[in-house]
């Protein structure tokens, strides 16, 4: 799993080539899927340190001839704290030239709300472990939909992460997020098999409630 593999492969120095390999593959892949369809790549803290991945990043999809505005940058809430400067200037890059950056696992790092002012997000990610038990009356309900208020104050889109029950869709639906990810929608699978889930949309699962939550990654 990626959270085994990934420290591993940022200590050892290799992670930055294989983000890079990675988003070739991807981008030979959409070329031939709906243009209005995005996709996302997750950036490390040591990553943000470079200088240089703006520019190659932006290369790659050039190459391609992807839109930028096609892809979303995720980054964790450490990254925000461990070099405030650099990010900042590699976020500000990515930013204008159409690439959309997200706050992956809202709610778990050391993120003020100064820095969802200072970074100008496009979006943040409410991590999994908020989900847990919204269909009983649990504390997360309250800070679920608190974090939904604050993103839509600070006009920040919203994702919610580890959907697994349709309950969990409903809710979060009801309170006004506006996409879902989780193993409710599917896992992780080769990209035939994602095109035709694709092909079928949200609607296709059997007893979806009718609502505005929509499919972010796959």
């Amino acid at each position: 799993m990626p959270d085994a593999f990934i420290p591993v492969a940022d200590e050892i120095g290799v992670l930055t080539d294989l983000t890079y390999r990675l988003l070739e593959r991807v981008c030979r892949e959409i070329r031939e899927w709906p243009d209005t369809l995005t996709f996302s790549i997750n950036l490390a803290p040591s990553q943000l340190r470079d200088p240089q991945i703006a520019s190659r990043l932006i290369a790659i999809l050039d190459r391609y001839g992807i839109a930028p505005q096609r892809i979303e940058v995720e980054i964790t809430e450490n990254a925000l704290i461990t070099d405030f400067g650099a990010t900042k200037k590699v976020l500000s890059r990515l930013q204008k030239h159409g690439i959309r950056i997200a706050l992956d696992d809202f709610g778990t790092g050391y993120a003020s709300l100064n820095h969802l002012r200072e970074f100008k997000l496009d979006k943040i990610k409410i991590d999994r472990s908020f989900l847990r038990g919204l269909d009983r009356g649990s504390k997360n309900e309250g800070i679920v939909r608190a974090m939904i208020t604050l993103g839509k104050s600070l006009d920040l889109a919203i994702t919610a992460e580890g959907i697994e029950e349709m309950s969990q869709w409903a809710h979060l639906s009801e309170w006004g997020c506006d996409f879902g990810q989780g193993y409710l929608f599917g896992k992780g699978m080769p990209a035939g098999k994602a095109k035709a889930l694709i092909s079928t949309g949200a609607r296709g699962l059997k007893g979806a409630p009718r609502s505005p939550l929509r499919v972010a990654q796959l």
